[in-house]
């Protein structure tokens, strides 16, 4: 049926970063195969998750993110919608959300004195 070469190769595509779906479509065999190889403790590196790495994007919030440090580090008291203003006519073409959950993330906390 399957033999050693069979899941040499299946862990050999999982270290890829390949799904465990798509190694089973690649190869012409089950995903359950698959699934019970791990379950055996045949394929004990690809029950960890693969290699896969999500790749952060840049966001169009990323250019102005000094912008917006610097301008609350002068001023803390302006709202996420007077910066978002500044912004769009800086050029920004991001969406307000981005800019209010930035500004709450890094908005000095107020003092207690």
């Amino acid at each position: 049926m399957y033999e050693v070469h069979h899941i040499a190769r299946v862990k050999e595509l999982l270290g890829t970063g390949l799904s465990k779906t798509a190694v089973a479509s690649r190869l012409g065999i089950s995903r359950r195969v698959i699934y019970h190889w791990i379950t055996e403790g045949h394929l004990v590196a690809a029950a960890s998750g693969g290699t896969r790495r999500r790749v952060r994007r840049e966001s169009k919030l990323d250019p102005f993110r000094e912008f917006i440090e610097t301008r609350l580090a002068t001023d803390p008291s302006l709202s996420a919608a007077q910066l978002y203003r500044e912004m769009t006519n800086g050029g920004y073409v991001g969406g307000i959300t981005q800019v209010r959950a930035l500004v709450a993330s890094l908005r000095p906390a107020p003092n207690d004195d």
